[in-house]
């Protein structure tokens, strides 16, 4: 926690006493090199809030507990988002919210 009492975090999830700068955004993308088609991590620089975090190339993230309490959860799949739906939760696709 830091002295004005708000949270922050050096990797998703996991607290700590500042928001470090050399702290980078790890979802996938997809890109080219010498061998054709790849995937990498991103490398944006993250930026925390209270209820996620996001980076500079505008990748998201919100955290379960939020999801829980808002009543939604990420899913991609046609299938799981009608489970959820039966269950009383709305299906959102990862990288449609902010964090």
């Amino acid at each position: 926690m830091t002295d004005n009492g708000s949270l922050s975090f050096n990797s998703p999830g996991v607290p700590s006493a500042d928001d470090s700068p050399d702290e980078s955004c790890g979802d996938l993308v997809y890109g080219y090199d010498e061998d054709g088609r790849t995937t990498y991590e991103c490398g944006a620089p993250l930026h925390h809030t209270p209820t996620g975090y996001h980076c500079n190339k505008g990748h998201s993230y919100t955290y379960a507990a939020v999801r829980h309490d808002q009543g939604w959860d990420y899913t991609d799949d046609p299938a799981e988002a009608q489970l959820l739906a039966q269950a009383g939760v709305l299906g959102v696709p990862p990288g449609s919210t902010s964090g």
